[in-house]
């Protein structure tokens, strides 16, 4: 049966990628203060790194809503049926009745 935590890779997967973003952003944010008339193609890897940044960002939640979607499919998937129930022993009396002995 599936469990119903995340597994390491998911969670490691997640947290890189909104390092990554972070990071992105954070280097869009530099590029950005140098950015002159002299250095004007700082502007275009600003912008770049901000466009990156954000689509990081965005994947990174889309991510986390399918880990939360598919939580709540295995919730309903175990809800589903009644709960098991055992039956009870045979005895010599029951083996009679069937013929059985």
């Amino acid at each position: 049966m599936l469990g119903k935590e995340p597994r390491l890779r998911t969670i490691v997967s997640v947290n890189i990628r909104f390092a990554y973003a972070c990071v992105l952003l954070l280097y869009g944010w530099a590029c950005w203060q140098w950015t002159s008339k002299e250095w004007w193609g700082l502007g275009l890897v600003a912008a770049l790194a901000f466009a990156g940044g954000a689509i990081q960002i965005i994947a990174t939640i889309h991510q986390v809503v399918a880990m939360i979607g598919r939580d709540r499919k295995l919730d309903d998937f175990a809800s589903q049926g009644t709960p098991a129930r055992g039956d009870h022993l045979a005895n010599e009396h029951d083996l009679k009745d069937k013929g059985m002995i």
